[in-house]
């Protein structure tokens, strides 16, 4: 983005912009040339070099670190598990890259301009949105489970991905969940505006909206 004004022009055109590529690609492009490789350059940007893989198409980004629960992690970890867990210290991280979209954690003091800690997940068969605060790495016996911390967001009517890509929610600071990484289904924008809360999905991104 450049500057604050006529971002929904800016949007379309770098939308425009990046599905025609694969076109002027055949029309423009010499096989092995520079500009051959500065299309390539352009559809797969640089990965960040520190990034292991936790599960299929999930990577943890920078490193982990060892710390203790709170209590309001602890009491979601046991509520997720079915037990009261053997220790309160867990390795954390608070960054991932699931299906090529990043997702940050709140707890992530470097975000200052991302808007990538909403996420869409699955919760009792069906669908729930939520803040993510940060993630841990969990020894449940012989399986290592890759937790999510969650703010859950409450959608202010039923959510119907059929019928609308903007939900209106609402937001409990007290309240935390713990989720399964698995269950993240994809990551959303989130807005507040004054007297509304929506959640809104263009192209393969949600954008969630939320007033106090």
């Amino acid at each position: 983005m450049h500057g604050t004004q006529f971002i929904d022009s800016q949007i379309l055109t770098a939308v425009s912009f990046t599905q025609k590529l694969p076109e002027l690609k055949e029309q423009c492009i010499t096989p092995g040339s520079g500009k051959e490789k500065l299309y390539y350059n352009l559809l797969n940007p640089n990965k960040p070099k520190r990034k292991s893989e936790i599960l299929p198409h999930a990577y943890l980004l920078g490193s982990l670190y060892r710390r203790r629960l709170n209590e309001m992690e602890f009491k979601a970890l046991e509520k997720l598990i079915g037990h009261t867990p053997t220790t309160v210290e867990v390795n954390v991280f608070n960054r991932i890259e699931l299906n090529n979209s990043l997702i940050y954690g709140l707890d992530y003091k470097r975000m200052f301009r991302r808007n990538c800690s909403t996420v869409k997940y699955c919760s009792q068969q069906s669908y729930a949105f939520g803040q993510v605060k940060c993630f841990c790495k969990f020894s449940l016996g012989a399986e290592i489970k890759n937790i999510a911390f969650v703010y859950p967001l409450e959608c202010c009517a039923v959510y119907n991905p059929a019928s609308t890509h903007i939900t209106a929610v609402k937001r409990d600071d007290g309240i935390l969940r713990a989720i399964d990484i698995r269950d993240i289904c994809r990551n959303c924008i989130y807005i507040e505006i004054v007297g509304k809360m929506a959640l809104s999905r263009v192209m393969h991104a949600n954008f969630l909206i939320k007033s106090k």
